[in-house]
């Protein structure tokens, strides 16, 4: 199918009649819309979706007639809110017809008066047709498949979201490839084989007055029934996991966009610890405790204090302490009750016994010993004295040092309260997001427990199938005794086959899309990317990283993001229209597809633009781009200007009304 025109008619922005026609020539296949931001391009490509399938994607779906157009309007009055679009498919031209008549009521709000949906057309006989509500539901659905649509409808946000490898992306791509597969079809054969045909077939052995075949079907009754409810569980876990994965990137995303805002609000937590270590610091200099053993300003200047006084004092305390003539025998800071202490033990300090000729020295060692002779006492009080004066260096060094420690911590104190100070008009212009990193961390941790859970959940079915199996093996042992149990066990095992068959049909087709997609994907990556020696690497469930082929190391700039994306589109329509053709080959008919872009290029430097650009007109059969004039002006302009059959500028006054100018061909 390829539009030909739409007609949007009192449609949200756009007010009375707007007609709109596209380039259906196969050589110049592109059509280009000019629009700035805010000027309609979401509700022009949603207008295709209400038109075709009943659908859209917009805020206020309720809210579809023109607001001025209704702000206009008599009350009891209605008037018609159409989508008109014009398409071609295999030789015939299709008028395909949404209308909603909306009345005003009396106290001024809006009210749907009916809703109608329409295709006319001229059949090959050249009969003319018109088909309303279901018949042209499928006629739609014949051509542009609904659960197809989206990818062939992309906004911008989209095709961002697809290149972000997100759980949502994984999620997009696998529901185009179960949709391209029909899989849903296979699911649902499959069900029915399981969940009805089976439980159907086992209901009618019967056991025959056998204890062990009775006991048979009574435990596979059970396990079957501790399946289900496994199943409906770990259903229920992949659906709140899809969900915690997908806020947990919405967080990071967030969490991204106020990196910069984490990153203050942490240097001001590291920098007020930083400030209070200081002033803590600071006191224990100024007002040590009394247990502490830390240099302190009281102690150190009352140390250096006394250490001056005695150095003024030197002389004339070295006068009064003359001892000169004390004798050389006498031992400072010994007494003569001491050596009587050491006569009577008989045991010197040392630990040696005390003979008589040191019994001897040791009295008349007593004559010059307090409380005989006081010069000892004055002699040991002048050597301390005098080695007190000979530290008083040391002492006016440590006194420097915490003079300089204390000015050093002082200076960097106010250092650092002005940087809180800076910080903290920062933090007055951001969001305090620490509560996003809270809250990942919590669904995180949900996240892991319910993946957990699945886990055990499935080693649980593997075991409870195994058991199944063996099971099903007595049971068919049992069932050959009697003609009637035998022809149900028939009955079982040809359906088991049917159901493996599926599973390996099903399988085979996943994994020859799984290496086509690959090979698409890099098809279009290849020649877009500058940089060769880069590839797309997609795993089994959809998860890819772009990956350098010699190397093995792999990033992803934001650029590599949207082309990544952007194949991933043109690849999953290509392998759509594939299938598609395959099936429809042996009634000769084509299959024709249309793409709808929405300003591709925003996020792409000039080297990827100028890759991919060429390639957009080949994605599909018909191609419609909207985009920002400084975005196509240039590059993208002179790689695709060979291709362009029509172009428009778009405008809108106020969000009011939307115009459409025709520009000429270049």
């Amino acid at each position: 199918m390829k539009f030909k025109s739409i007609n949007i008619i009192n449609f949200r922005q756009f007010s009375g009649e707007n007609l709109l026609e596209f380039s259906v020539n196969d050589e110049k296949n592109l059509t280009i819309i000019h629009a700035m931001n805010g000027s309609g391009k979401t509700t022009l490509l949603q207008a295709f979706n209400w038109c075709l399938y009943g659908k859209m994607k917009l805020p206020d779906p309720d809210k579809i007639i023109n607001e001025t157009i209704f702000q206009q309007l008599e009350k009891h009055s209605s008037l018609p809110v159409s989508v008109i679009v014009v398409a071609s498919h295999e030789g015939i031209e299709y008028t395909i017809d949404r209308t909603r008549r909306v009345s005003k009521l009396i106290d001024g709000t809006a009210k749907t008066f009916s809703e109608t949906f329409k295709i006319s057309y001229i059949d090959s006989q050249g009969n003319s047709k018109v088909e309303t509500m279901e018949s042209a539901e499928n006629i739609i659905n014949n051509i542009l498949p609904e659960k197809m649509s989206a990818y062939f409808l992309f906004d911008g946000e989209r095709i961002k979201n697809l290149g972000e490898n997100s759980a949502q992306a994984r999620k997009d791509i696998s529901t185009g490839i179960k949709n391209i597969l029909n899989i849903d079809v296979y699911d649902s054969l499959k069900v029915i084989l399981e969940r009805k045909l089976m439980p159907l077939l086992h209901s009618q052995i019967k056991s025959e007055g056998s204890e062990k075949l009775d006991t048979a079907i009574n435990a596979r009754s059970l396990i079957l029934q501790q399946l289900d409810r496994n199943e409906i569980t770990v259903k229920q876990l992949s659906k709140d996991i899809d969900e915690l994965s997908e806020d947990i990137e919405k967080l990071n995303h967030q969490i991204s966009l106020n990196a910069d805002a984490f990153e203050i609000q942490e240097q001001y937590k590291q920098k007020n610890q930083h400030f209070e270590s200081l002033t803590e610091d600071l006191n224990d200099l100024l007002y040590p405790g009394k247990k502490t053993s830390k240099p302190s300003f009281p102690k150190t200047y009352t140390k250096y204090t006394i250490t001056k006084l005695l150095s003024l004092i030197k002389d004339d305390v070295i006068l009064n302490l003359d001892t000169s003539n004390i004798s050389k025998e006498a031992i400072a800071g010994i007494n003569a009750e001491a050596i009587d202490t050491i006569i009577e033990k008989n045991l010197c300090i040392c630990g040696r016994k005390v003979g008589q000729n040191e019994k001897e020295l040791l009295c008349d060692l007593k004559q010059y010993l307090p409380p005989h002779d006081h010069r000892v006492l004055v002699h040991g009080f002048k050597e301390r004295y005098l080695e007190k004066l000979n530290n008083i260096e040391e002492v006016e060094t440590e006194k420097q040092q915490i003079v300089d420690s204390y000015f050093d911590k002082e200076e960097k104190k106010q250092t650092t309260f002005e940087e809180i100070k800076s910080i903290d008009r920062k933090l007055t212009q951001i969001t305090d997001i620490s509560h996003l990193h809270l809250s990942k961390q919590e669904k995180q941790r949900t996240y892991d427990d319910k993946n957990k859970t699945i886990g055990i959940l499935e080693h649980q079915n593997t075991e409870l199938k195994n058991k199944l199996e063996k099971i099903d093996n007595d049971i068919s042992l049992y069932t050959k005794y009697t003609n009637e149990n035998q022809k149900h066990q028939e009955s079982i095992e040809y359906a088991n086959d049917l159901i493996k068959i599926l599973d390996t049909t099903i399988e085979k087709k996943k994994s020859d899309i799984h290496k086509k997609l690959n090979d698409e994907v890099n098809a279009v990556f290849s020649n877009a990317s500058h940089k060769k020696s880069k590839e797309v690497v997609i795993d089994s469930n959809y998860n890819y990283k772009i990956r350098d082929k010699y190397t093995g190391s792999e990033a992803l700039s934001e650029g590599e993001s949207i082309i990544t994306s952007l194949s991933l589109i043109s690849a999953i329509l290509k392998i759509a229209k594939e299938q598609a053709q395959t099936k429809k080959n042996e009634l000769e008919a084509t299959v024709e597809y249309p793409l709808i872009l929405d300003a591709p290029f925003a996020k792409l430097d000039t080297a990827h633009i100028s890759g991919i650009a060429p390639l957009l007109p080949k994605f599909a059969d018909q191609v419609i781009l909207f985009s920002i004039d400084q975005q196509f002006k240039g590059i993208v302009e002179e790689s695709v200007k060979h291709v362009i059959g029509k172009q428009y500028e778009m405008t809108n006054d106020e969000d009011k009304k939307v115009f459409f100018k025709e520009l000429g061909e270049e």
